[in-house]
């Protein structure tokens, strides 16, 4: 999952997972700021803050320990 941060909302949109019979799953992705080199310190959430995790210097993240379910991700950081 890649998700570029601009000025507004930023929704990534709905991850499923749902069909998925493994107990533990992992979600891995990026977020990235518009316009800039260092993408460390972005808040990612699903479902409304129920999980978050802070994206390192390249704007990796990872959630891990996730049961099958539909998942709505969401980025955020100051001025973005």
């Amino acid at each position: 999952v890649t998700t570029d941060l601009i000025s507004g909302t930023n929704d990534g949109g709905t991850i499923d997972l749902a069909s998925s019979s493994a107990a533990n799953l992992t979600l891995t992705g990026s977020a990235e700021l518009a316009d800039a080199t260092s993408h460390q310190g972005i808040i990612v959430s699903l479902n409304d803050g129920e999980s978050i995790a802070v994206t390192d210097e390249d704007g990796s993240f990872a959630f891990t320990d996730l049961g099958p379910g539909v998942y709505r991700l969401r980025a955020a950081r100051d001025g973005y």
